[in-house]
């Protein structure tokens, strides 16, 4: 029971904290767009639709800042998809080529297909 208790106080201690806390505060150490941001959160109606421009156009002039800002519309891990698969297929294509003149060289490849691989 004890334990209980003790909890309860700790979450009524963090809970105050939380909420003590001001934005301005929160953000007092870091650089960048975050206190317009959590500003802006703060202050949107639930029920609101958020404006995702505005909400990049703070991050731009931090970006550009740090040498950071390209436009591709890509999110990384589709980037980082595209290149595993690219290198499973290398992987793949290199293990056929490997395979086929292992083939060739116990003799069980003609030479006429030999010389096609051999341009690849």
């Amino acid at each position: 029971m004890e334990h209980k208790k003790a909890a309860a106080q700790w979450e009524k201690k963090y809970l105050k904290c939380k909420v003590d806390l001001s934005i301005n505060e929160l953000c007092q150490d870091i650089s960048g767009p975050w206190r317009d941001i959590l500003n802006y959160c703060e202050n949107a109606k639930f029920e609101s639709r958020p404006n995702y421009e505005y909400l990049k156009s703070l991050f731009e002039p931090f970006l550009k800042e740090k040498g950071s800002l390209h436009h591709d519309d890509t999110f990384d891990w589709v980037n980082y998809k595209k290149h595993l698969l690219e290198q499973r297929q290398q992987q793949a294509y290199e293990e056929k080529r490997l395979a086929t003149l292992q083939a060739a060289h116990k003799g069980k490849l003609d030479q006429r297909k030999l010389k096609e691989i051999n341009k690849l």
